[in-house]
């Protein structure tokens, strides 16, 4: 779905269901500082359901090497295709 500077963010299916997710995998080995991040980056999105922008964190796995997180995937345009439009 998209590269960026800290991951890569995949289109994936829950096994068993027919359920899309998005799969942000981060570069990088599972170091501390990583390891914070994905923490952090879970928790904020967890922290914005209350303002309507939110993507659900069904999972993340920060000690996995490479550490990823698992969110609802949301069809539509990026965040930078709607700055770009607006």
């Amino acid at each position: 779905l998209g590269v960026g500077g800290a991951a890569t963010v995949y289109q994936g299916r829950v096994k068993g269901t027919d359920e899309s997710v998005a799969v942000k995998v981060f570069h990088g080995k599972a170091d501390d500082s990583l390891r914070e991040q994905v923490e952090q980056e879970a928790a904020v999105a967890g922290a914005l359901k209350e303002t309507g922008l939110f993507v659900r964190v069904k999972s993340h796995h920060k000690d996995h090497t490479p550490p990823y997180l698992v969110m609802d995937y949301v069809p539509g345009e990026t965040l930078q295709e709607r700055l770009a439009r607006t």
